[in-house]
């Protein structure tokens, strides 16, 4: 994550930001390459991701009312969720709970393209900086 979002997390509640952690460069190429091979498309390509993707009507994360929960709806049982960072394909793993509840520290609107899935690669969201939501399929 940003250092300005752990910044804006410990003062607003007075403690650090613990609840992620950061793969090595070797892991989150592991993992995207893995990613990528069962998805049939570069995953590290966010701009083909959002041209292969169907768009959410039904939600946008830059709305006041947008739950994350309502996102994984039809997926199985989650322990853990990954995001991958555009900027230079980090990834950072949060539990699925910390995830949904600390979204609003983890992905900012203007500033935040990110991928959302699961560490089993069942599916991704891709969350774009206007909040726009696109669902990638296999």
């Amino acid at each position: 994550m940003d250092r300005f979002k752990l910044e804006i997390f410990k003062k607003e509640s007075e403690k650090d930001f613990t609840f992620y952690k950061t793969l090595s460069m070797e892991e989150s190429s592991s993992f995207l390459n893995e990613l990528s091979v069962q998805f049939h498309v570069q995953c590290e390509n966010f701009n083909i991701l959002q041209n292969i993707g169907e768009p959410r009507e039904d939600m946008n994360a830059a709305s006041d009312e947008f739950q994350v929960e309502r996102l994984f709806t039809k997926t199985n049982h989650l322990d853990e969720i990954a995001v991958v960072w555009d900027s230079e394909n980090r990834i950072d793993v949060f539990s699925y709970d910390d995830f949904c509840k600390y979204f609003s520290y983890i992905w900012y609107p203007v500033v935040d393209d990110i991928l959302v899935t699961d560490m089993k690669y069942d599916f991704i969201f891709f969350i774009r900086h206007d909040g726009i939501i696109f669902d990638i399929y296999r």
